[in-house]
Parts: C-alpha cells; structure tokens; sequence
C-alpha cells in the first residue's frame, strides 16, 4: 500500500502561527475616530469621540479573542502532532482564510454600525471560524486514531450557539452581538488544560 506523503509538522504550525498573528493584527487596524472633528477639538470633545466608538472596541474585544481562543486550541491540538496530511492541511487553510477574514466583518459594523446587515454578516463568520477548528479537529482525530482529545463540556455547547445568535442578530442586532460576546467570555474561563491533553487510546501500542 502506497504511504501517505506528510507534510513538515514545523513548518505547518510555523505558517500557521504567523497567520494568527498578522490577522489579529489586523483587528486594531480597523479603529477610526468620528469623522467630523474639528482639526483642534477640545478636551471634552476628544471624549466623547472616544466614547462614541464603544461599538469598536465591542467588536475588537470579541474578534481579537476569538482569534486568540482558536490559537490556543490550535497549538493544543497540534503540540504533538506527528502526521500532517493533504486533508489536514486543507482543512487547515479554510480555517486560516477565514480567520483572516474576521477584519472585514468587523470594519463593516464600524462603517454601518450594528445593523441586521452588518450583525449577521459577523455572526455567519464567527461561525465559519468555530466550525472550521471542529472540521480541522475531526481531520486531525482521523490522521492520529490513537490520540483522544477530550474537550469541556461547554465547547460542545459553542457550536450550535454561534448560528443560533446569528439567527437572533437578524431581529436584534444588539442582543446577537451581545450572544457572540458571552461565548467569547466562556471561552476565556479558566480550564483545565488536560482537557486538550493527548492520550493513547488502550489499544494502542
């Protein structure tokens, strides 16, 4: 039987770490102050127009960790990974394209604010990005059978609430966005970092 040609694991996760990099990045690059400030504004002024961009910083804060979350998991699923194949690295760079793409979304409800539009365009690629670590994740659990990757509870639970908040964006934008925030928040809870721990199945040499 013909042996699976495997990609170099250093240069994989080096690729893909500087790809995380750039594209969270990218993420402060889309703040922009009110447009009609006077050229010298005063100090209550330059206040309020720091105020004026808490939207901004709303979706910074959730774009910025939610690329940071994905990372994490990322470098723990392939701490140890031995065998990179054509599906992996496939499924690898769907995952990279659309976290690349988190930016524009986010410059969206910077232009437009939070509208129907601009919310649910946001949430269908915060979904995009979840969905395609899982589908990353199953492609890994099928190159290395031996390895079990137990996961908490609660990242099951994230999934299926991402196009569920989504959905909930069409008819109120605020209360999507505010969805997407809480399942940032949960995924910055403290955990135990076993839960991404490799184990040899009991079958296995």
């Amino acid at each position: 039987m013909k042996e699976q040609f495997a990609y170099p694991v250093d240069r994989f996760k080096g690729f893909s770490d500087a790809v995380f990099a750039i594209a969270i990045t990218l993420l402060v690059l889309k703040f922009a102050l009110p447009g009609d400030l006077p050229a010298k504004p005063t100090l209550a002024e330059q206040l309020n127009a720091l105020l004026a961009i808490w939207p901004q910083y709303l979706t910074f804060f959730i774009g910025f960790f939610t690329i940071g979350v994905v990372w994490l998991n990322h470098t723990a699923l392939f701490r140890d990974a031995q065998n990179i194949t054509h599906h992996i690295m496939i499924s690898n760079l769907a995952l990279l394209f659309f976290v690349v793409l988190m930016p524009f979304p986010a410059a969206i409800l910077e232009r437009f604010g939070h509208t129907r539009v601009s919310a649910v365009f946001y949430g269908i690629i915060l979904t995009l990005v979840v969905a395609s670590f899982w589908n990353l994740r199953y492609r890994f659990l099928q190159a290395h059978p031996s390895e079990r990757h137990r996961l908490p509870p609660l990242a099951y639970l994230t999934l299926p609430l991402y196009p569920v908040f989504t959905v909930v964006s069409y008819f109120a934008p605020i209360i999507g966005i505010l969805g997407f925030l809480a399942l940032t928040i949960v995924a910055l809870l403290p955990r135990d970092t076993s839960a991404f721990a490799q184990e040899r199945s009991p079958n296995s040499a």
